[in-house]
């Protein structure tokens, strides 16, 4: 129950290279996710945009190359960072 009210989860460097589907679907309030500098080729079908009141994401220095179909969801997304990736 505490792990669900996150707002801000940082799990930058940390050499990620793929997300599960539902990694982050307990997280009902998070509103920052900060993903940077890990090793991220694609988003697509992580789940993270399935999170309805996430605001802000940085995804910037990974090695994302694709982002098409990324914004179907409906959510609260205001920022997103994605520099430094293969775009």
């Amino acid at each position: 129950e505490s792990m669900s009210k996150i707002i801000t989860l940082s799990v930058r460097y940390n050499l990620i290279k793929y997300i599960e589907p539902d990694s982050f679907s307990f997280l009902k309030e998070l509103r920052e996710l900060l993903l940077s500098n890990n090793k991220l080729k694609s988003i697509q079908h992580c789940g993270i945009f399935n999170l309805r009141r996430i605001r802000f994401f940085d995804l910037s220095c990974n090695q994302i190359s694709d982002i098409k179909n990324i914004f179907l969801n409906k959510n609260e997304i205001r920022f997103i960072n994605l520099s430094h990736n293969s775009i």
